[in-house]
């Protein structure tokens, strides 16, 4: 009698027998990795976003607002052709007590440093004999966001200036360290001044600053205890992630607030991180300057129809608010007296420029032209300080 059926049937009858276990399987590895991908995804989102702003030609790729932009430079066909490689914003790292700043590494123009610093080279310690080491901080204007060059940011026209106006005058080699990142305010730039600059022997720090403070301060964000831009990614990443690993939901801790800032609690703040921060220096022997930066919205420039339209065309709450947030804030300055501090008003330091010299890439950034001439006010306003070193630098109108 044949049985040639028989194991056929029992094939069949395992391979059904099998199906829940490997239906099990692949749904349960079809939720492994739908899982893995719904978590990732903000953080696919943020980094997707981020590269999108390393350069100032990903902002602007096409024209004819590439060549809108490029008229801010001092060679606008150049700044056209190579704005791809003009850095805006470089990858950033989480960073003790400041949240996050530039991650070590060469992109594309620019260079950061062991220390976070956008410079070409270490910082020498100790400090060369001769070495008047100045530290230049602030948010994305100071980081020098659409510079051509690390030599053409404000810190790096600075440097050189100061080496060929006054070093044979001083006996001194200047050297102009940038430690800053885009949307840092005066909160970041006094704990990167209390923890960091003091330990590599500074003898002044330039805080180039204000508009920043004024900027989140329309959005409602407490200067003293927010997340910037960047590090409300990483926030919302580690939100998404912490609960998929067994954590509980993590609670927002930042003072947020639908409401614009008062511009006298906003400029309180921002005179508390000064005070601190010229107190910190005064204990290894430094000066602190703050020098308000200039923006669009306080600016007596005559405006070219690019810059006008961007002046009308921005948000209406940041073009109220900007005059009384800085009005509040020289008022706040004024009233700082400590030996050690002095400060700078630059928001309108390109007050007399035709129309026809373009200067603002938008609303607070430059190209080359104006990071040049605020290093020029610069050198001015500080070369009482620099060139006698018992007098204080004053406060010029």
């Amino acid at each position: 009698m044949s049985s040639g059926p028989q194991p056929s049937s029992r094939s069949h009858s395992r391979i059904f027998a099998a199906l829940p276990t490997v239906a099990a399987v692949i749904l349960f590895l079809g939720g492994l990795y739908a899982g893995r991908w719904l978590t990732l995804l903000p953080v696919a989102q943020h980094l997707k976003a981020t590269k999108k702003a390393y350069t100032l030609g990903r902002i602007v790729p096409r024209d004819p607002e590439r060549s809108r932009r490029a008229s801010a430079y001092y060679d606008p066909e150049r700044a056209r052709r190579d704005m791809d490689d003009y850095v805006w914003s470089v990858p950033n790292v989480p960073t003790p007590f400041v949240g996050s700043a530039p991650r070590p590494g060469h992109y594309f123009n620019t260079t950061i440093n062991s220390v976070q610093c956008r410079n070409d080279h270490e910082i020498q310690m100790p400090k060369p004999p001769g070495v008047y080491r100045i530290f230049f901080t602030g948010g994305s204007t100071a980081f020098g966001s659409g510079a051509p060059s690390q030599d053409r940011t404000i810190g790096g026209y600075l440097e050189k200036l100061l080496n060929d106006k006054l070093a044979k005058e001083t006996n001194r080699k200047y050297e102009v360290l940038v430690l800053a990142n885009p949307a840092w305010l005066s909160t970041h730039e006094r704990v990167a001044i209390e923890n960091r600059i003091t330990e590599f022997a500074p003898d002044l720090v330039v805080a180039f600053s204000g508009n920043n403070d004024v900027y989140f301060a329309v959005l409602g964000r407490n200067a003293l205890w927010m997340r910037t831009h960047l590090d409300q990614n990483y926030f919302d990443a580690l939100a998404q992630i912490y609960p998929k690993a067994g954590g509980d939901p993590l609670v927002e801790p930042a003072d947020n607030s639908p409401q614009s800032i008062d511009p006298g609690v906003m400029a309180a703040r921002v005179v508390k991180n000064a005070r601190l921060s010229a107190h910190a220096l005064s204990l290894v022997g430094a000066r602190y300057v703050f020098a308000l930066q200039p923006a669009i919205a306080v600016s007596s420039k005559q405006l070219s129809e690019r810059e006008r339209k961007n002046l009308e065309t921005g948000d209406a709450k940041l073009r109220t608010y900007y005059p009384g947030g800085y009005a509040a804030i020289r008022a706040s300055l004024g009233q700082i007296h400590e030996e050690n501090f002095s400060w700078l008003d630059l928001s309108d330091v390109f007050k007399g420029h035709e129309a026809k010299e373009e200067i603002f890439l938008d609303s607070f950034h430059f190209g080359d032209r104006g990071n040049d001439l605020i290093a020029q006010a610069l050198l001015q306003q500080l070369r009482p300080l620099l060139t006698n070193s018992a007098g204080r630098s004053q406060q010029t109108p």
